[in-house]
């Protein structure tokens, strides 16, 4: 079985969005947190989370 949460941090995978707000939800963290290590108090709020999804597609 292929470890993902390996190839995230050896840069072979990037996660989505999606799954960005996802993992920030099952560990109540902010996703700031999840892509930096730190500012563990900083949610995004469902506007943020659009802005930051649209700014993504382009």
């Amino acid at each position: 079985m292929i470890n993902v949460s390996s190839k995230y941090e050896d840069g072979v995978y990037e996660p989505s969005i999606d799954t960005l707000i996802r993992l920030s939800e099952i560990y109540g963290v902010s996703i700031n947190y999840l892509l930096f290590g730190k500012d563990k108090s900083l949610i995004f709020n469902e506007k943020e989370i659009y802005i930051m999804s649209k700014f993504l597609e382009i």
